[in-house]
């Protein structure tokens, strides 16, 4: 008995130090992004883009990946701190997206709808399907644009556009 409760409270410090290593790493990851200004998300050392998309004239959303994870990241049009009329991206707020599977889920940041009206402001994950809409979302997120925060939201009534059956489609 004394045996099978020490291997528990080894087995619940691990945990507990995993779960405080991961939620470092995502700390670390926001600390050293935000506020950064850039050109190109090439200059976001260490991030993969998975796929971009500008929101409006003020805000873009990127999907970036370092290693297994994968983040989304809110940027707002500014101008150039080294050259008048140009423009850099400032990165204003971070959100971490659940781990998923890449070959059955897939992030969306263009083309969602909510109740049939188009809203280039929601971002979801959803399940990939063959046909034209993503029907199946697991989560959504929405721009809160007074705020500049990428907030969690409902996902009643999102749908989003399935790029690359569109892409098949269209070939």
């Amino acid at each position: 008995m004394i045996k099978k409760c020490v291997v528990l409270g080894i087995s619940m410090l691990f945990l507990v130090s995993d779960i405080f290593a991961q939620s470092q790493n995502n700390t670390n990851l926001r600390n050293q992004y935000l506020g950064v200004r850039y050109k190109d998300y090439r200059e976001l050392r260490e991030l993969t883009k998975v796929n971009s998309n500008m929101i409006n004239l003020h805000y873009g959303i990127a999907l970036m990946k370092k290693e297994d994870k994968h983040f989304l990241f809110l940027s707002k049009f500014e101008n150039s701190e080294n050259y008048s009329g140009d423009f850099q991206l400032r990165v204003i707020d971070i959100k971490e997206i659940p781990k998923f599977n890449e070959f059955y889920h897939c992030v969306s940041v263009k083309g969602c709808s909510q109740n049939g009206k188009n809203d280039p402001t929601l971002f979801a994950l959803a399940v990939i399907e063959p046909q034209k809409y993503l029907t199946k979302i697991v989560k959504v997120w929405k721009l809160d644009k007074p705020t500049g925060r990428i907030l969690d939201y409902t996902s009643a009534g999102v749908k989003c556009i399935n790029h690359s059956q569109v892409a098949l489609v269209s070939e």
